[in-house]
């Protein structure tokens, strides 16, 4: 929703009367699950005045809402607000490149969303606003996700695997193939039909090796690591039996060496402890000590050998997983 023009007012009553004026405006764009956006400059810097004094919060540049509104939603929630902004003033305008890939639900990596992505026929002249970057492409196919226009799953994961890092690409390419069944195939005939876009090897890289098998964009980024560092391919959701009572359980990442040894990586996250869904009722401490009785009882065999890391370690201290797994002994290179 579009803000007010700039207000005259210069004293702090003033600009009292300048957010009485932009409150209403504010409060109607949150029922509509809206943001205030701003169309020139001097909108820009009403609104940066009022998200200075604590009255509205700046979510992205020219984008604003009041803070209590943007607290309440959802990763996910955020991301699509953005979205519906941009659409709501642009109906026909198409999402596409990361835009497109959470509308599908792929990521809720609100940092990659700092800008809606629009994709516009090749004749169109448009230029990038404050929160809007447009891309330009020969021919679109067009599909509609909450009530918004976007461009086609193929063609979304396409886009995402080469403009994106590798590990963001894995983790939205991996998130298509679980939850929708695109299959490499589809992907790898679309990749080819289009090998003269721009960042089409990075695009093959991705697709390679993506994998349905990967739960969470977690699990995605650290796999997306683990290649780069030159380890071999773990194998995913690998399932063991535990020696002492028999019970089965699945892994994280897999690797048996060439003299027979197994290799575990497990990545750790607070919705493991947390998630009713999947501690099963259990309160965390209950969940963390059964943990530790599976790992013990698994390196009873002598042949186990269990690394753990966490999404904190592998953004913040990436070379400390390096290590682990080096000392560990996980294999290197293709098999």
């Amino acid at each position: 929703m579009r803000a007010g023009t700039q207000s005259p007012y210069d004293s702090g009553m003033g600009r009292a009367k300048e957010y009485a004026d932009i409150e209403p405006l504010a409060i109607q764009a949150e029922r509509d699950g809206l943001l205030l956006r701003c169309a020139n400059e001097p909108q820009r810097r009403l609104m940066d005045r009022h998200s200075m004094a604590g009255r509205l919060m700046q979510v992205a540049v020219g984008m604003y809402c009041q803070k209590e509104f943007w607290e309440r939603l959802s990763y996910y929630e955020r991301g699509l607000s953005m979205i519906r902004t941009v659409a709501a003033e642009h109906p026909d305008w198409v999402m596409g490149y990361v835009s497109a890939a959470w509308l599908w639900g792929l990521t809720e990596s609100l940092y990659l969303h700092r800008a809606v992505h629009v994709v516009r026929a090749d004749n169109s002249r448009t230029r990038n606003g404050w929160n809007v970057t447009f891309h330009h492409a020969r021919d679109i196919d067009v599909r509609q996700r909450h009530g918004i226009l976007v461009t086609d799953l193929v063609c979304t994961v396409f886009d995402c695997a080469r403009s994106l890092s590798f590990g963001e690409g894995l983790a939205i390419a991996d998130a298509a193939m679980r939850m929708y069944r695109l299959t490499r195939e589809q992907l790898e005939r679309y990749c080819e039909s289009h090998a003269r876009c721009k960042g089409i090897a990075a695009a093959r890289k991705v697709i390679r090796f993506a994998d349905p098998l990967s739960e969470n964009g977690g699990e995605s980024k650290v796999r997306a690591l683990i290649l780069d560092w030159g380890f071999r391919r773990p194998r995913l959701q690998v399932t063991m039996v535990d020696p002492v009572n028999g019970r089965k359980r699945r892994v994280d990442f897999f690797w048996e060496t060439d003299d027979g040894r197994i290799i575990i990586l497990e990545l750790d996250g607070r919705e493991k402890y947390e998630n009713p869904t999947m501690t099963g009722g259990r309160d965390a401490i209950s969940v963390i000590l059964d943990e530790k009785d599976r790992e013990t009882n698994l390196a009873l065999s002598r042949k186990v050998t269990i690394v753990r890391t966490t999404i904190r370690e592998i953004f913040e201290r990436p070379w400390d997983l390096k290590k682990k797994l080096m000392l560990a002994g996980a294999p290197m290179g293709d098999k």
